[in-house]
């Protein structure tokens, strides 16, 4: 007998005439006897050494779990018994222990259920243990049988019955003896025998096993799987096409050959578990299936892009596609015009003079010789070759539009970017990156964009250590001339591809783009000074960008297709991707990298903005945001340079203009920086009168209640508040004074907002003054002064204009001013000698009164003072 269940405390019920009658409390154990193991239920009483249950479990008995703690069965011939378990531990061992007894076949036959109430009251059974029957021998006459032991498997909760089934399956090679009878259904025209099919692999898949999965979608049995899926029952009038699908190679496209043969069956799985999970079964799989299946798709993805990343003489064939890209257009564009000449120029072959990598070499007409140049580039290229040209090379006519060889040369066939035949000697290994430099047609190279897409998608995915070595791989390689080709391709997926694959490396590390890496900080993580061991996993940022230095600039590919794109998302994703890569984060090496872009790439991308040479309206709101963007990111040096070029000057003039979505993108930038609150920029905008179009834009809106006049009306109201508040009064009150002094006519005409006429009564600065107070003597008098200021340009009968009466009535507030300086000198001169003269008991008295006109006399003094240095400022204005 083997060793017991440890006993659990349980009391004993039995039904009698519909009543449980409880039989007794003891303790109860799980145990088997003799040699076949026959296993038993006991409860020993715990007063004393007698047996209250003593069962075997044996037959077809429906053990019942209910509630954690109690187990409910029938057993024939006497009342249905229950054990109530005082823990809902000594439950589960003896479930665990009858759920054993089924395993190993002591009791095969008997069951265990667990029932489950619901809220309303009713019961719900759900298996946990039922007897499993394994399918038999498949033929096209048991199919149906088969279905029904794999679907008992499948809907059974209890796992160990799954195992049992996946067992059965992977020992018996179940899947390979099901293969040949699709092929037998399908000549037979059986239809039912394949609906049983279809259900049986899908019972298999959801089986949930990795092993079997495996199994499905090897290349023995992946036709076989989609084969059966393509007859579902629940559409039986229809039939799929899985495997036409499947079977049309067309869709794997190498643009270089993969040398490896167990990457391409990598390649070749991976699409098909991606289409099966996504397409045949995406109404089928459970969330575990799901997973599943998911989990083989990443560690394949993971395998191929390790490849990728890792084959170096793969990288150079496929970025080599991009080398010659210009001479390759030059040339067939010459060739195509050579074509449709009149006569064809007939070109000679030396199989001597072929290019070992493209497996043709164009020459020209042997009538020239070669030049020292030519002959020594040639020299370079040419591969050490036992072969021996023939002495007679016959002539061929090339249409080199159609890359194709027509003649009469023995076994002519289609040219075709690998060796001839002559040089069949050369190492396999070589062959397969062997790459045309010339001739390459933009069609090949927009197949090597969608490869280099579908790579970094897949990347995506990955851990971000295996992305950075894949994408630090691509670009010291030539991902950046990849990159400028597809931006300026015709077709707009390729561009669209081209930007998208921009967006994707930036958004993953902008230093890998940006040129801007901890060099010593990655050294010191890739194993210090004593690790000679180079790790790949920590790519140097520095090196690379060392490498790529004969690639394009990724900004200056940016700024074209932003500059030279009509369509307006790639457009807005170009501009999302120079505001991240003009975000650096701080540091020396950071401020380097903005001076730089301040010294090329800024000049080129707000040159058309300053410029003013087209009606590109979207290209001008997207400026004016990168403007906004790079004076908050940029500081000074942004500003140094928006100033020196007049940015901000020419953004002005595009207030005016007449589409909406620009006046809006222009305001909104003056707004920023206004609020920026730069003195030197407050200056430049001030200076060049930047502010005005806002005012003319107002005046021509008029009263209405639209977006647009709420935007120009923001702009006052930012002003308005800036003088109230003490951090900003400094700033604004320069600005409010420019706007009323320059701009005074139109405040009065926009007098019906309120926030005009609140400018208007706002009295100017004084320098030199803090004065706050608003019912102080200075600010009362700078209010009277404007308020005689606006009063004489309300004047109608007044032939100069506004700002010119402006300009006259401070000069003779001026002269005014020296005059009182003049009389006050006088007056204070006389008080001085009466005071000389005066008694001693007079001087008391004396001096209260010359105490009261010299504190006068200050007063007056300042105000004069204030209004001198008030009148070159109005003056120089205008």
């Amino acid at each position: 007998m083997e060793t017991p269940t440890r006993p659990h405390r349980v009391k004993v019920y039995e039904l009698d005439s519909g009543q449980w009658v409880d039989k007794g409390t003891g303790y109860c154990t799980g145990e088997t006897r003799g040699p076949s193991k026959q296993p038993y239920l006991v409860v020993q009483n715990e007063d004393c050494f007698g047996f209250i249950l003593d069962t075997h479990v044996t037959g077809s008995i429906q053990y019942q779990k209910q509630q954690d703690t109690l187990i409910v069965w029938s057993e024939s011939g006497r009342n249905d018994l229950a054990l109530s378990f005082q823990e809902a531990k000594g439950c589960k061992i003896i479930c665990d222990f009858l759920l054993s007894m089924i395993q190993k076949k002591y009791a095969p036959d008997i069951s265990l259920v667990a029932v489950i109430n619901t809220a309303d009251g009713g019961e719900v059974h759900e298996p946990i243990s039922v007897p499993l029957t394994m399918p038999p021998p498949p033929d096209l006459q048991n199919l149906l049988t088969v279905e029904e032991c794999l679907t008992a498997a499948v809907v059974c909760a209890s796992q160990s019955t799954r195992d049992q089934m996946i067992g059965f399956v992977i020992d018996h090679d179940y899947i390979g003896l099901l293969h040949p009878l699709l092929q037998q259904a399908e000549d037979q025209h059986l239809l039912q025998q394949l609906h049983h099919l279809c259900c049986a692999v899908k019972r298999l898949i959801q089986l949930n096993d990795s092993q079997i999965l495996e199994q499905l979608l090897s290349d023995d049995h992946i036709m076989f799987t989609v084969g059966c899926l393509e007859y579902d029952p629940e559409y039986p009038r229809l039939k799929a096409n899985h495997r036409q699908y499947l079977q049309n190679e067309s869709r794997f496209k190498q643009v270089i050959p993969i040398s490896n043969a167990a990457i391409c069956d990598k390649i070749r799985q991976t699409f098909r578990i991606q289409f099966l999970k996504d397409v045949v079964l995406a109404r089928l799989l459970d969330d575990q299936t799901f997973t599943i299946l998911t989990n083989m798709i990443y560690f394949s993805q993971t395998e191929i892009i390790g490849w990728i990343s890792g084959d170096e003489n793969y990288l150079e064939a496929l970025f080599g596609l991009f080398e010659h890209e210009d001479e390759d257009r030059d040339f067939t564009l010459d060739a195509r015009n050579a074509a449709n000449a009149p006569d064809t120029e007939e070109i000679n072959f030396c199989s001597e003079d072929l290019n070992p990598h493209t497996g043709v070499d164009l020459q020209e007409p042997a009538t020239e010789p070669d030049t020292p140049n030519r002959k020594n580039k040639r020299d370079e290229e040419d591969v050490d070759v036992n072969h021996e040209a023939e002495t007679s090379p016959k002539k061929l006519k090339v249409e080199v539009s159609e890359v194709e060889v027509e003649g009469d040369l023995e076994n002519s066939s289609p040219i075709t970017p690998t060796l001839p035949q002559e040089f069949s000697t050369l190492p396999q290994p070589t062959l397969s990156y062997l790459t045309p430099k010339f001739l390459v047609s933009d069609e090949k190279r927009r197949e090597a964009v969608r490869f280099i897409h579908t790579c970094c998608l897949t990347a995506k995915n990955l851990q971000t250590q295996q992305r950075s070595v894949l994408f630090g791989q691509f670009i010291k390689h030539g991902l950046f001339r990849l990159v400028a080709f597809a931006l300026k391709d015709d077709s707009i997926l390729i561009r669209s591809l081209g930007t998208e694959l921009v967006v994707t490396l930036v958004d993953h590390d902008a230093n890998l783009v940006r040129g801007i890496g901890q060099t010593a900080e990655m050294a010191a993580a890739a194993g210090g000074p004593g690790d000679t061991t180079p790790d790949v996993s920590m790519m140097d940022v520095t090196n690379i960008v060392e490498e790529a230095v004969d690639q394009p600039a990724l900004h200056n590919i940016l700024i074209d297709l932003l500059i030279a794109e009509r369509d307006m998302g790639l457009r807005t994703q170009a501009v999302e991707t120079l505001k991240a890569l003009f975000d650096p984060e701080t540091g020396e090496r950071a401020e380097t990298y903005i001076r730089q872009l301040y010294n090329g790439p800024m000049l080129r991308l707000f040159g058309p903005l300053v410029e003013e040479s087209g009606s590109d309206f979207t290209l001008y709101e997207h400026l004016c945001d990168l403007l906004s963007f790079c004076s908050i990111s940029h500081g000074f040096i942004a500003r140094d340079f928006f100033i020196h070029n007049k940015i901000w000057v020419a953004m002005s003039r595009l207030v005016l203009v007449s589409n909406k979505q620009m006046q809006l993108a222009a305001i909104r930038s003056l707004k920023g920086a206004l609020v920026g609150g730069d003195e030197l920029v407050l200056s430049h905008l001030i200076e060049n009168k930047v502010f005005g179009p806002i005012l003319t834009l107002l005046v021509q809106l008029g009263n209405r209640n639209n977006l647009m006049h709420s935007a120009c009306l923001d702009f006052l109201h930012i002003v308005r508040v800036g003088v109230t508040k003490p951090e900003t009064r400094a700033s604004m009150a320069r600005v409010q004074a420019h706007l009323v002094d320059e701009y005074t006519l139109e405040l009065q005409q926009l007098a019906y907002t309120g926030v005009a006429t609140t400018l208007l009564e706002i009295p100017p600065p004084v320098p030199g003054s803090d004065d706050t107070e608003p019912n102080s003597p200075t600010q009362a008098k700078a209010q009277d002064s404007l308020r005689s200021r606006n009063c004489l340009v309300k004047n109608p009968t007044s032939s100069t204009t506004p700002k010119r009466r402006l300009v006259a009535r401070t000069a003779e507030e001026q002269r005014e001013a020296i005059e009182a300086v003049r009389r006050k000198n006088i007056l204070e001169h006389q008080m001085r000698e009466e005071r000389e003269r005066g008694a001693q008991g007079d001087r008391e008295q004396g001096s209260e009164a010359p105490q009261t006109q010299e504190g006068v006399g200050e007063e007056t003094q300042e105000g004069v003072t204030s209004s001198v240095e008030m009148a070159p400022a109005v003056g120089n204005l205008s």
